[in-house]
């Protein structure tokens, strides 16, 4: 396809009318092609390095990337726009309409397996039916139910409500995850334990994208005890073209407890692990499971991609407390290796050491696993995976891909005891299995397209076992059939799409103004554990007040009792970062304190601490077809770090929605803090935590 050809796609899909926004919410399944063909023009520079890090994505959202990866060919080089004219023109095609609903029918016929699958899940074979309903302009309800193919399988089923919100998105219900720059392989977050009862929020601009996630792992901590909640968050930086950095941090914890707030806050990974994770935890008493890690992926020349991942688990306690857990994952990506625009290349090696994802000694619930699935690689603790796959569109239909694999596995399981140094990784027998596999993809029409996989395993030791071998193999088929939706008059195109980036970016919410003052109460009750008693339950008032300093905002705030028993004091310069159109994210630095009258071993004891602290902001304005609404969200985390002449450290947190308008505002929500102790004579710790609700009304 010439230049003018591929401009004149360009020019009918701006033309053509494009579905409602209500549609094209729901999520592009995790085995469709589009990531492949989306995968290979960011190797090529045409698509963000971000765009498929947080996955799954909405078809909106692949309609977006398509719309300004064709703009970029306008002005891209001639070699890059002829070795990504087929996936660009497949990609339009597809997404120039909306799916009302699709059914797939498959099938698989296997060997008996022997220990644990083949490979990772998403292999063709399952039928399944998934239907979409938009709900006005900005929400739709979509779901896909996904029949097994083996007892054993995990829940792939999909019931969410999705939502857009100007440049945030938000998903409730049931839903696949996946975190990474990886193909096959994923460490902190993957589809291998299936679908979640999960919320999901995804908010960024075109270089910046946070993401959060809370799921259920519908099982208790402890018999009888609270649910274990699993909550995450990552942040992908596109530093520059060719270069995205990404950090991500999870934790299982339980629903409920004094932390939960702050755990739905911070909106930066490694920032609240690294000054208050688990030491918060060990403060208010609350189970937890951390885990963090870091990737990127780097475009050395277009065509050319090289990713990596790192996990560690227990985070920030690694190494000293657990020793060596977690895992790293490396590759590289040719999209065009032999310059015929039809072939790409890949090869990614990804190993975990043995003990990873397992809390099983202390807490059965806090294992990093759902339905004894881990959540993160398919391969689970003990393992590691090196894969070779070579991509070849055969004709403008048919797409043949060729791999090859080669796994080891060791004895380790998830919920074992710690293993000991000797056994840090491929502990034991070691299962050897070689599989080489081959899948055929055609795209009939715009509304059917088949697949075809097989793949053949050559195992040593099968199942751990010393000299034993086996030969298993798999063949799965489906055929997938899609009922375009209607397409009404009037709706974004493309190339709106294509400039939504483009527009001028509103002032922050009028809450946050310069020259703000805000009177509030906080009705508070304080609790400790350990020889220091915290004051009882009362009303803190308190008052603060919003200037600016050399352009950046300078926050006062002061609140105490009537009895003058309890107060909080503080005075920080914030410095913006933005992040997502309607909303910010401040890191903030300055001075604040807090002093309280107790009691220590029956004698009076007045408390005091004014200690450097640092933390951070968020505050986002509700926002629906790209117009603000006077409801705003706001949440802040910070700590005071203990220092030589103070023998308190404490930690905030707060949590509030709000209204603002006319020079005025009210807020209302939760905040929270925590504290440790520590006298000099005798060496005694006590844990403090305040929490409670607040009110407040602001004005200029």
């Amino acid at each position: 396809m010439s230049r003018a050809a591929l401009l004149l796609v360009l020019v009918l899909a701006l033309a053509s009318p494009q579905p409602a926004w209500g549609r094209g919410l729901s999520f592009i399944p995790l085995d469709h092609w589009a990531y492949e063909s989306l995968d290979r023009l960011a190797s090529l520079g045409l698509v963000p390095l971000y765009a498929l890090t947080s996955r799954p994505i909405t078809r909106i959202e692949a309609r977006r990337l398509v719309a300004a990866a064709l703009a970029k060919t306008i002005t891209a080089d001639p070699g890059i726009v002829r070795a990504a004219r087929e996936d660009l023109r497949r990609l339009a095609e597809e997404f120039s309409v909306d799916v009302a609903a699709a059914a797939t029918v498959g099938g698989v016929a296997a060997s008996g397996a022997v220990g644990r699958p083949l490979s990772p899940g998403r292999f063709p074979g399952a039928s399944s039916l998934a239907l979409e309903w938009p709900i006005g302009s900005a929400a739709s309800i979509a779901g896909r139910a996904v029949g097994s193919v083996e007892a054993a399988d995990p829940p792939r089923s999909e019931l969410y409500a999705s939502f857009n919100l100007d440049s945030t998105a938000v998903q409730v219900g049931r839903m696949p995850l996946w975190w990474g720059p990886g193909s096959r392989s994923s460490l902190l977050l993957s589809d291998n334990a299936g679908t979640l009862p999960a919320v999901r929020l995804s908010a960024g601009n075109p270089r910046v994208r946070l993401t959060k996630v809370i799921a259920s792992l519908e099982r208790p901590v402890e018999p009888g005890g609270a649910t274990a909640l699993l909550v995450g968050t990552r942040l992908d930086w596109q530093a520059t073209p060719r270069l995205r950095l990404g950090l991500g941090e999870t934790i299982v914890t339980t629903w409920g407890n004094s932390l939960t707030v702050l755990h739905l806050v911070h909106p930066l990974p490694f920032f609240f692990s690294a000054m208050a994770s688990a030491f918060l935890h060990d403060i208010v008493g609350a189970p937890h499971n951390a885990m963090a890690g870091a990737d990127f992926d780097w475009m050395i020349r277009p065509g050319v991609r090289i990713y990596g991942a790192a996990m560690i688990d227990d985070f920030p306690g690694w190494p000293a407390r657990t020793g060596w857990r977690g895992g790293l994952l490396g590759g590289l990506h040719l999209a065009d290796p032999f310059q015929d625009a039809r072939t790409s290349l890949r090869l990614e090696y990804s190993m975990v050491t043995n003990g990873t994802y397992s809390y099983g000694w202390r807490w059965e619930g806090l294992q990093y696993a759902y339905l004894g699935r881990s959540l993160g690689h398919w391969l689970g603790p003990d393992g590691d995976d090196l894969y070779v796959e070579l991509s070849r569109q055969v004709s403008p239909t048919v797409t043949a891909r060729l791999s090859y694999a080669y796994t080891r596995r060791g004895e380790g399981f998830i919920g074992q005891p710690p293993p000991g140094p000797e056994d840090w990784f491929l502990s034991g027998v070691v299962e050897r299995r070689h599989t080489p596999g081959l899948q055929i993809h055609r795209i009939h029409s715009l509304s059917l397209e088949t697949r075809f996989r097989a793949e053949v395993a050559s195992l040593a030791n099968a199942g751990n076992v010393a000299g034993a071998r086996a030969t298993e193999w798999h063949l799965g088929f489906d055929a997938t059939y899609r009922w375009p939706a209607a397409q009404p008059v009037g709706q974004a195109t493309f190339g709106e799409l294509a400039l939504g980036s483009e527009r001028a970016r509103p002032t922050p919410p009028r809450s946050d103004a310069p020259g703000r003052i805000a009177l509030r109460t906080w009705t508070v009750a304080g609790t400790s554990q350990g020889p220091l008693s915290a004051p009882a339950a009362a009303s803190l008032f308190g008052v603060s007040y919003r200037a600016s300093v050399r352009g950046l905002p300078l926050v006062l705030a002061y609140d105490a009792d009537w009895a003058g028993q309890q107060a909080f004091w503080s005075a920080d310069i914030h410095y913006p970062l933005p992040l997502f159109r309607h909303g910010t994210v401040s890191l903030f630095a300055g001075l604040g304190g807090v002093r309280f009258n107790g009691m220590l071993d029956g004698a009076p004891q007045t408390v005091g601490v004014v200690d450097p602290r640092f933390g951070m902001e968020m505050s986002y304005r509700l926002a629906l077809n790209d117009a603000a609404t006077p409801l705003y969200l706001r949440g802040s985390v910070s700590t005071n770090q203990r220092g030589h002449m103070t023998p308190l450290s404490l930690w905030t947190y707060s949590l509030g929605l709000g209204w603002s308008g006319r020079g005025l505002g009210v807020e209302a929500g939760y905040r929270g803090a925590a504290g440790l102790w520590q006298d000099t004579k005798p060496q005694e710790r006590t844990y403090l935590w305040w929490e409670g609700f607040y009110v407040s009304l602001s004005f200029r």
